[in-house]
């Protein structure tokens, strides 16, 4: 994978984020939201990309 492509998932993958945030938020927890986590935590691992939004500090990542 060569940066561009790399950079478009790390987008792709906060937008996700996101709008799952945001539904479990208004949902709270169901199938469907924990089923779409599992996968966006499977391609975080996969590609060794972090959820930003887990961010501690700058040099920790949760």
């Amino acid at each position: 994978m060569d940066d561009i492509e790399r950079t478009k998932l790390e987008v792709q993958l906060r937008n996700q984020q996101r709008i799952l945030n945001k539904k479990y938020a208004e949902e709270g927890l169901t199938d469907e939201i924990l089923d779409e986590q599992i996968k966006l935590n499977q391609l975080r691992h996969e590609y060794d990309i972090t959820d930003e939004s887990e961010k501690v500090y700058e040099d920790f990542v949760q």
